[in-house]
């Protein structure tokens, strides 16, 4: 299989410093300012909506009965799981130009599987901004997972499609997902 890289121009990486130049320079006026900061510092820009991070950050065990039908993570873990195979689809169908619709499928499969999910969002350490009572219980060892799964709805709605696709390359590929370990692996 030929492999090729991916090219960002130089506008869409210019436009990107702008846009987190001005958000930073947002934060002079918002208070309070620990929230985006800490969201700031871990995940290495600054949010425009701190919202979309706060929800999905949320896991549904910390919120009431009424609170979940309208501030679960849920509904983000469902948007970012759709980003999430687009950017992963698109990214092998132009690295593996000789893989068939089968082949790229299957690897497809092993990167967005919850199994890697949740290795992904363990390196991050996303479990230090995931609010949940579910974290240490065994039986719900996907709440990582599925919070790096709503973290990419919420920043796909706050940066857009093309900030997505660059953080999920550029940021979680290159510093979490190792592609050619997870693809020749036989993890769940």
């Amino acid at each position: 299989m030929v492999i090729t890289q991916p090219s960002y121009s130089r506008n869409l990486k210019v436009k990107f410093l702008i846009n987190e130049a001005l958000n930073r320079f947002r934060l002079l006026w918002v208070k309070p300012k620990e929230d985006y900061l800490v969201i700031q510092k871990q995940l290495g820009f600054t949010p425009h909506t701190l919202e979309y991070y706060t929800v999905a950050l949320s896991h549904k065990s910390i919120l009431s009965k009424k609170e979940r039908e309208s501030k679960s993570n849920e509904r983000l873990e469902y948007l970012g799981d759709a980003v999430i195979e687009t950017i992963v689809s698109d990214i092998l169908y132009k690295r593996y130009k000789e893989a068939n619709e089968g082949e790229l499928t299957n690897m497809r499969v092993k990167l967005v599987q919850r199994g890697t999910l949740n290795r992904v969002a363990e390196k991050m350490n996303l479990q230090k901004l995931v609010k949940s009572s579910a974290l240490n219980k065994t039986h719900n060892f996907n709440v990582n997972g599925n919070a790096l799964e709503a973290l990419m709805g919420a920043i796909y709605l706050d940066k857009g499609f093309e900030f997505s696709y660059y953080y999920w390359e550029r940021h979680i590929m290159k510093d979490y997902l190792d592609m050619s370990v997870e693809l020749n692996s036989d993890h769940d």
